[in-house]
């Protein structure tokens, strides 16, 4: 099971240049606000997803008067060498490595899976679907080796649709694509719903601990119940042809949150909610052990925002039961979340970290 025994960082953000040995289990960041903790959290997202949760461009994590900055991390196995993974940006752009050898941001990904509990995670319950589609679809990527290939087509076959409508042009090419966005769109459908079965269970399982009631995710798949996607196409043909757009398909699917008897988004305090997603997050994470036998990297930011000293508790007891890594930031860790064993601190002031003992 991979490890992230190290990170370095340079260049970024505020950060002074700096390299972290890191716990196998929990690594506890603390510091003001404004020291840099959620920027060290930054970092080693890139290496995992290849991209900021924080902003729109790679430029923006620059520190104030460098031109480029740079993660390396190096990554520990039990039953091989450990690899170093890099990435990097200067004005040409971004450019990844392992093992000295050139890479693309999809194998930095699925050698560093992780999960993220962030303020911005929020819109998962809040904000439109588009966003749970998102969480669901980067744990599939990592739980069927075939999704990536099958959403990009089923993505190519929808654009192409989308323009041929726009355009006006002519009923052949209409139908070529509309039968190659059924197909795609049918296995891909098909996909989510298997892959939801798991995450339905362990997030159960996960809110269950939290004593936070009933809890359910739901898929809607994008177009009315009891119709195929075939059909859904073939109803909508006209409005479709109207408004030049595809109104029916997975690219309209939704994941649906319940507690109790009601949408998770009409129930819940922030204080719930950010439990809830730290469930939701945790069961993705254990859906992926559960097909690959790697547990994914869970990076939290932000530990005690929103939650009284009664949530934190419950929420610390589930960290600390979770088998994979964490790297989670606050500005104290709760009393007893630091043992010599269990546990790793890093102290963030002014953008220089040092570990604590």
């Amino acid at each position: 099971m991979p490890i992230l025994r190290e990170v370095g960082i340079g260049g970024f953000r505020c950060l002074e240049d700096t390299r972290l040995r890191l716990h196998p289990r929990l690594n506890w960041i603390v510091g003001d606000n404004g020291a840099g903790k959620t920027s060290v959290l930054e970092a080693i997202y890139w290496l995992g997803r290849g991209r900021s949760f924080r902003a729109s461009r790679p430029a923006l994590c620059t520190r104030h008067g460098d031109s480029a900055w740079l993660v390396r991390g190096r990554i520990g196995f039990t039953d091989r060498p450990d690899d170093v993974v890099r990435i990097g940006y200067s004005g040409g752009g971004i450019a990844t490595h392992r093992n000295q050898a050139t890479t693309t941001l999809v194998e930095h990904a699925r050698v560093l899976p992780m999960q993220m509990v962030e303020p911005g995670l929020h819109r998962v319950v809040e904000d439109g679907p588009a966003y749970r589609r998102r969480f669901l679809d980067w744990g599939m990527f990592h739980v069927e080796p075939r999704y990536l290939a099958l959403w990009r087509s089923y993505a190519r076959a929808l654009r192409q649709r989308n323009q041929v409508l726009r355009s006006g042009a002519g009923s052949d090419q209409l139908d070529a694509w509309t039968h190659e966005l059924i197909r795609t769109g049918t296995e891909l459908a098909t996909a989510r719903e298997a892959g939801l079965a798991g995450l339905r269970e362990a997030f159960a399982v996960r809110c269950g601990s939290l004593d936070l009631g009933t809890a359910e995710i739901r898929l809607h798949p994008g177009w009315e119940a009891g119709k195929s996607l075939a059909d859904a196409i073939r109803d909508r043909s006209e409005q479709d042809q109207r408004q030049g757009v595809t109104g029916a398909g997975p690219h309209r699917a939704e994941l649906r949150i319940r507690l109790g008897e009601g949408e998770a988004r009409d129930r819940v305090s922030r204080g719930q909610q950010k439990l809830l997603l730290s469930a939701l997050c945790l069961a993705q994470a254990d859906v992926i052990f559960a097909a690959t036998a790697i547990r994914p990297l869970v990076l939290l930011d932000d530990f005690t925002a929103e939650l009284g000293r009664a949530y934190q508790e419950r929420l610390a007891g589930l960290l600390a039961g979770y088998e994979g890594q964490c790297v989670i930031t606050a500005l104290t860790p709760p009393e007893g979340a630091v043992t010599a064993d269990d546990a790793a601190m890093f102290h963030v002031e002014q953008g220089r970290i040092v570990t604590r003992d």
